[in-house]
């Protein structure tokens, strides 16, 4: 993860549950050790937070109890 959004992730991490009590399922922004926005949609989220804070100063994070890990493999090979 980013050393940039390292803070905004543990945040998310460490109130996790008192937010999902509050925005289960919603795409919430995470700055300043706050949730200051929560949406419908990842789109809205980002883009709402990018209209009031600076790229790479938030984290957009879906709030669910269970989440899911993506992998992306990439057809690039080194010799």
């Amino acid at each position: 993860m980013d050393a940039l959004l390292e803070k905004e992730f543990n945040y998310y991490l460490t109130h996790k549950k008192d937010i999902l009590k509050q925005y289960r399922n919603k795409y919430i922004v995470v700055t300043d050790d706050k949730v200051v926005g929560a949406y419908d949609s990842p789109g809205d989220a980002l883009y709402f937070a990018s209209k009031s804070y600076p790229l790479g100063t938030f984290l957009v994070h879906h709030a669910v109890d269970e989440e899911k890990v993506q992998k992306f493999h990439s057809r690039i090979y080194a010799d």
